[in-house]
């Protein structure tokens, strides 16, 4: 993968059982701040970016993934994190 071929990226939120896939993108900085002021908060929330070997993971694919292995509720980003914008 090269660093600008584009991804996903989910945030889980571990007190609220909730996550949502973001994506695709081509640059996570800003999620991984939000998801930091939220942990300063003292909130149970992270983030990663995520690509299959094969490149094609869509957003429903990874929230399937999720979904099955967590059991969190998916929801909108932006209930999980406020996101600044650049």
């Amino acid at each position: 993968m090269k660093a600008d071929d584009p991804f996903c990226l989910y945030l889980r939120d571990h007190d609220n059982r909730t996550f949502a896939v973001v994506g695709p993108l081509t640059d996570e900085a800003r999620w991984h701040r939000a998801a930091e002021k939220a942990r300063d908060a003292g909130r149970k929330v992270d983030c990663s970016a995520y690509k299959d070997e094969t490149g094609r993971s869509t957003p429903d694919a990874i929230a399937g993934k999720i979904e099955r292995e967590f059991r969190y509720r998916r929801v909108e980003p932006h209930s999980i994190v406020e996101v600044q914008d650049r």
